[in-house]
């Protein structure tokens, strides 16, 4: 098995756009309440969640 083999990222990523894209996910699929878990990096972007849903 070889680990750390990936291509470097090209587009800058951030803990925002993170956020973002779990905001889209959800309004696309039409969900109006959810309940979200996250550990470590997870409890970082869920603190962002809200903010982003409700603008």
């Amino acid at each position: 098995m070889r680990v750390g083999v990936s291509s470097p990222l090209i587009s800058p990523h951030s803990l925002s756009l993170m956020a973002d894209d779990a905001a889209t996910v959800c309004q696309v699929l039409g969900v109006k309440h959810a309940y979200f878990v996250g550990l470590s990096m997870g409890v970082r972007l869920l603190r962002l969640l809200p903010c982003v849903i409700l603008i």
